[in-house]
């Protein structure tokens, strides 16, 4: 009984670790630039994962049943609904000699009660590579590829368009992204204690489909991009790293009225810390330089930062604060871009070996170029019962409330709602391999490369 209490006592701190506190409930929409790549901000290098896992087959799904008090999140009326989620993850890490591989699967499957138009499903499919060169260098190849919806309602999601009898103004639901991201680091150091550097290249592009509203007043969406970033990190004892990356951007949008096409320079210099069995977390603070290539489209020179910190009030209590400024593009007409502010906290207690208590809270503040200005609170609850161990019962609750000084914007959204979450590897007989060593909370592919915006 002890040795399964320090387990999971061990896991929490471990996700808690590990996780980006800021992506509890809702987040910025998939289709931002963010989304399609390691941005210089949120992200510093992909460095540690997901190859740092043993090698082993990675399974796991969550079901979630959940009853949105305003399921379109319309501000002229609210309309609740019933849906079913379906959030499945296959992943795999292997060997190929020396050199690592892994590759993972992503799904979302979203089912409406009645809303049946607002029905979608996401897939998305990542895979890297790890050339092992020699004992100084190495060789990432990295790769993402899918499909997903936009959600409703979210930080910098497209305005819904009503026609006068005041439903949407397409029946096609949600709008489809399809993408792709690829990439290849040049790694120095990756095997030896203190320097690592990383340079690197990457393209994206993406498509979407089923706009609703006019097609000549939004302009098409489809976009591509390729850039470069350089990293470099230095580790200060055993616990402490410092880092700085640079980033160089190259977006084309394919517009029928005005370009968006644009050049980001991106930078960012941080420490992560290990400071001691309670506290440990990332800092980072930088700068981004946008200009358009339209001239009668302002830019933005500003800083941004970012900052995730674990506290451990006793092992089995943690608290984690996070906050972030960037620059994220805008899907509202006349907007091209804005700057969300995010601050947010949440506070983890296990109560047994079996009980665990959660909760957050998010405020999320967007400032638009066009005057717009909108204000989120996001905050939930939710409770956990391990029933097995492959098997985690949970119920929770989360409110979503966004004012804006534009008219058709602002909304409330409540959620009630009951999720099964399954670690499969256990249930298919894993549970030996499982108990030697704590997994990385990495084997889940990037948030950022799922474009499915799991809550």
């Amino acid at each position: 009984m002890q040795r399964a209490s320090s387990l999971v006592i061990a896991m929490l701190i471990s996700m808690s670790t590990h996780s980006q506190v800021e992506f509890r409930g809702i987040n910025t929409a998939p289709n931002l630039a963010s989304s399609f790549n390691d941005a210089s901000l949120p992200r510093d290098s992909e460095l540690n994962q997901p190859l740092d896992l043993l090698n082993d087959f990675y399974p796991s799904i969550e079901v979630r049943l959940e009853n949105h008090s305003n399921i379109q999140r319309r501000s002229d009326q609210s309309e609740s609904d019933t849906r079913l989620v379906v959030d499945p993850v296959l992943a795999y890490k292997t060997n190929l000699g020396r050199h690592a591989f892994y590759a993972a699967y992503a799904g979302s499957f979203d089912f409406h009660q009645d809303l049946d138009e607002e029905d979608s499903s996401s897939h998305n499919f990542h895979a890297k590579l790890g050339l092992d060169i020699n004992s100084r260098w190495d060789v990432d190849l990295f790769g993402s590829i899918g499909t997903a919806r936009e959600e409703r309602g979210i930080s910098g999601t497209r305005d819904v368009v009503f026609d006068d009898d005041n439903n949407p103004f397409s029946n096609d639901g949600r709008d489809r992204i399809d993408y792709d991201r690829f990439g290849v680091d040049l790694i120095y150091g990756k095997k030896l204690d203190r320097l690592k550097l990383v340079l690197g290249y990457e393209e994206t592009s993406g498509s979407f489909r089923s706009d609703s509203g006019d097609e000549i007043l939004a302009g098409s969406r489809d976009r591509s991009s390729d850039g470069v970033h350089f990293d470099i990190e230095y580790t200060v004892g055993g616990r402490t790293s410092v880092f700085a990356r640079v980033d160089y951007t190259n977006i084309d949008f394919d517009r029928t009225v005005s370009s968006f096409d644009s050049e980001q320079f991106d930078w960012l210099v941080g420490l992560r810390m290990d400071a001691s069995s309670r506290l440990s977390g990332v800092v980072g603070f930088g700068g981004t330089d946008r200009d358009f290539d339209d001239s009668s489209l302002n830019g933005f020179d500003g800083n941004n930062y970012y900052v995730n910190l674990t506290y451990a009030l006793k092992p089995y209590s943690v608290f984690q604060l996070g906050a972030t400024r960037s620059i994220e593009e805008s899907n509202s007409l006349n907007s091209s871009l804005f700057v969300s502010e995010i601050v947010s906290l949440s506070w983890d207690h296990s109560f047994t070996e079996h009980l665990t208590f959660g909760s957050f809270a998010k405020l999320i503040d967007d400032d638009f170029d066009n005057d717009r200005h909108d204000e989120f609170f996001d905050y939930g609850f939710s409770l956990d019962y391990a029933a097995k161990p492959w098997l985690t019962v949970g119920l929770y609750y989360e409110d979503i409330d966004r004012d804006s000084n534009f008219d058709n914007v602002a909304y409330e959204d409540r959620i009630f709602g009951i999720r099964l979450k399954s670690d499969l590897r256990s249930f298919l007989g894993n549970q030996n391999r499982r108990n030697k060593r704590i997994e990385p909370s990495s084997f889940k592919p990037s948030q950022r490369s799922q474009f499915a915006n799991p809550r």
